[in-house]
């Protein structure tokens, strides 16, 4: 996807004119942008930045596939959280379709707008440490957010993997959340890192009906290319470690947080498990 000004709307005349009424009232377009595919619109926006630290957002979307909706408007809000750094978002409603939208990307009902709050932690460490949809790319620069006795940096690719799940499968969850609810079942402060069964039974809780594969990498290469994402666990030189990744079909997946900083890390699940996991003992907790 791709973010570009409101004067770009006039390259996609297969936005129906009907449909943007009302939304554009600045001649200049100024605080309009055109969401692509790189090729095709597929949503357009106007948003104003008010006083009161908050952005208000309107949202247009050219067919209303609920799964591409929330990717697009994850994307939106991470790039308004970058660019204007506010204290929270507030969006309109308009439709049975929008507020399930806004629900999967954590905007909840306030008053006449649905909102989402800009979480302390989101404040509290660099922008570099998410990618362009706000999945969280780069745990290194996490140092200072707590994860039982350490800091996210040492310890929390557990709860990043379980963040970027929650987020693929449309039930966003803050960051800070997830990891207090995990370390609620921590042993000994995550001394030997998250346990995959109490990550799995965490998200059970959460009504995501996740599976686990058996602990070999040939199994978890098999479940991973059947799933639509799931979460990783396999051993590198330094340790344990999880990462959320996406099936984007044709055998490739998207891995996200397995080189700290690296933006679309595709490729298939044999070359990740030869180029980085140390043992053959590599599991998968995944969605089909």
């Amino acid at each position: 996807m791709r973010y570009e000004s409101g004067a770009a709307l006039l390259r996609h005349p297969e936005f129906p004119r009907e449909k943007l009424t009302g939304l554009y009232a600045d001649e200049q377009l100024q605080r309009e942008a055109v969401i692509t595919d790189g090729n095709t619109a597929v949503a357009v926006c106007r948003f104003d930045v008010r006083n009161d630290e908050s952005v208000l957002l309107k949202t247009v979307f050219l067919h209303e596939d609920t799964v591409s909706a929330v990717r697009i408007l994850g994307y939106i809000s991470e790039q308004l959280t970058r660019r204007y750094q506010p204290k929270r978002i507030l969006a309109e409603g308009s439709s049975p379709f929008m507020i399930r939208v806004l629900q999967s990307c954590c905007y909840f009902s306030k008053g006449r707008y649905y909102q989402r709050k800009i979480e302390a932690w989101r404040q509290m460490v660099p922008d570099s440490c998410f990618d362009d949809e706000g999945y969280i790319i780069n745990q290194g620069q996490m140092d200072n957010l707590p994860f039982g006795w350490f800091y996210t940096d040492a310890k929390g690719c557990g709860w990043i993997a379980a963040y970027n799940l929650m987020k693929m499968a449309g039930q966003e969850v803050p960051m800070q959340q997830i990891a207090e609810q995990l370390d609620e079942r921590a042993i000994l402060g995550h001394v030997m890192g998250q346990s995959e069964f109490f990550l799995w039974v965490w998200l059970r809780d959460q009504g995501v009906n996740a599976l686990m594969s058996a602990p070999f990498d040939r199994h978890a290469v098999k479940v991973m290319n059947e799933s639509r994402f799931g979460i990783l666990l396999y051993s590198h030189k330094r340790g344990a470690h999880y990462c959320a990744y996406r099936n984007l079909g044709n055998g490739k997946m998207q891995f996200y947080n397995a080189v700290y900083g690296r933006k679309q890390h595709i490729t298939t699940p044999e070359e990740f498990l030869k180029t980085y996991a140390l043992f053959p003992f590599s599991s998968v907790i995944y969605l089909k």
